[in-house]
This record gives structure tokens, sequence and C-alpha cells, in this order.
């Protein structure tokens, strides 16, 4: 990819692509007031032929404001690359249910190995793809820096462990189009519990379970295909124990299960993070003793 260049330009010549996200008028509003308070903090982005990446919110608070151009930032891209950069923008800037996101996770990564086929296997392998050595003048070997897998790539952007980027790329791709456009504005669509299990279907399966969830005749998956466990009704003993149980499951994998605790240390260095995980233990240990107390 070539370095992009930034340029003033007429909102009448820019290209919006078919499929593009529903416009959100409170948003477009806010942008509108931010912009005629402080002017455009962030360009959008152009392909090099004003076909738009990403930005159609400030596009559209430019036009609410009367306004007839626009600043971008003009990148010379393949579709691909393009596509990629709208749905890398979209999962780091915008609140997404856990379908949506996990559909958006899916397509990135068939995109970031097209645009990357180095990549695809893993990124050890990309590390051995990238091995083209380039001869200097003094005759030392200078190797370039390989690029990164698709996990480590977006958990990077994301800031979520990339255990948590395969699960959802997992979901994504698992889960037709078809189903999740049943599935939108459901609860099952934003409850990632559902999606799995949803996901371990045959497709068929899928579609049955969604048009009941979607029609309310099921809230879950499990009463939507008729795998419903009869359970006695929960007393507040059952229930604290359960939280409790939660709390400690959570605290445990923080402390004995990498890379969480890296990731926990990476949040909180040096004696910081020693009192955070001095903390955390002391708290696992006491909810472990409350678990004890209410069996």
């Amino acid at each position: 990819m070539n370095e992009p260049y930034t340029e003033t330009v007429p909102i009448a010549d820019i290209v919006i692509p078919k499929g593009r996200r529903r416009i959100d008028d409170a948003n477009v509003k806010t942008i509108a007031d931010s912009i005629k308070a402080e002017g455009l903090l962030q360009p959008i982005a152009l392909t090099a032929d004003y076909k738009l990446i990403f930005g159609l919110h400030r596009i559209e608070a430019k036009k609410l404001l009367k306004q007839k151009t626009i600043e971008a930032r003009i990148y010379a891209v393949s579709a691909s690359e393009a596509e990629l950069m709208e749905i890398t923008e979209n999962i780091c800037r915008h609140a997404l249910d856990a379908l949506d996101y996990s559909k958006a996770l899916a397509r990135m990564k068939a995109l970031y190995l097209e645009v990357h086929p180095e990549t695809a296997q893993g990124a050890s392998g990309a590390a051995v793809a990238h091995k083209a050595s380039v001869q200097t003048a003094d005759s030392a070997v200078v190797e370039p820096q390989a690029t990164k897998s698709f996990t480590a790539d977006t958990a990077s952007k994301t800031g979520k462990a990339e255990r948590t980027i395969r699960e959802d790329v997992a979901i994504g791709q698992a889960i037709p189009d078809d189903v999740a456009k049943t599935l939108a504005g459901t609860d099952v669509a934003d409850n990632k519990s559902q999606l799995k299990q949803l996901a371990a279907l045959p497709e068929a399966e899928q579609r049955k379970a969604a048009k009941k969830i979607a029609s309310g005749k099921a809230e879950t998956v499990a009463e939507a295909t008729g795998k419903v466990v009869p359970r006695k009704d929960a007393t507040p003993a059952d229930e604290a124990k359960a939280q409790i149980k939660i709390w400690a499951d959570t605290i445990s994998r923080w402390l004995g299960q990498s890379p969480s605790i890296d990731e926990l240390r990476g949040k909180f260095p040096g004696k910081q993070g020693d009192t955070v995980v001095g903390n955390a233990t002391a708290l696992y240990e006491s909810l472990k003793t409350w678990q004890k107390t209410i069996r």
C-alpha cells in the first residue's frame, strides 16, 4: 500500500458503495455539532477514484451543516484492502452486537488472508514466507519483518485476547448470513454463549431455531431446538453460589491462564501490577472460602 495523502474533496464527487451501515441520525447530529465547534477532527478515507472506505457519518454531518467539501485521506488500495479497512474501522469505532461483531471478524479474516496470503500458515509460517533476503552494499543481509497473523494483528487493534478473536471468528464462520439476518435485533444476537450453541448446530437446524427465536416462540437456542433441561426453581442460596462461582472462575482465569496473567501485568506494570495481582489473589481465596460455606 502506497502512502496516503490528504485532500479536500467535493462531497458531490464521492461515491458511496451499496450496502453501507444504516445512518444513525443522532450520531450525525453529534458529529455535526463537533465539526461546528472544533472542525473535522479526523478525515474520512477514500480510494484513489473517490470511493468511500469509511466516514459516511462524517459526510452526512457535513451535509447537515450545508458544507460542500470534506477533508479526506486518499489511499491507493485494492477493493479487498478497502473493505478490510472499512470493517476494521467499524469494529474499532462502533458498538456492534455479538453476532455482527463475529460476522465482521469472519469477513475480516477472509479479506486479510486474501491481502496477506503468506499469513495463512500462521505467524510462524509468515516468518518463513517473508525471508526473502536483500543484499546491501556492505553485503549484510536484511530480512523484512514478517506480517502478523490475522489473529495477532486483530488482537493488537482491538485489545482482545487472541483466543477470544479465534472464538468470535469461528462463530461468524459457522452462522450463515441468512441466519444472522433473521436473528438481527434479538437478545440472542447479542449473547455470545447463545451464539456458540447456535454455531454448533447444522445449518438447517440453525435456520429453524433462528425463525423460532425471531418470532418470539423461543427465547433461547435450547428452547428453539427442544433441548431445554428441566431444572428446579433456584433458591437464593443457589443464586449466590452460582454468582460466586462466576467471580471465582473469572479471577482464576486472570491468575492461572496465559496470556490472561500477562495481559493483567501488561495493564498494571511494576509495583502496581504486584498490588493488582495480590488483591486479585486475596479476593479469589475469599471467594473459594465463601463457596465452601454455602455448599
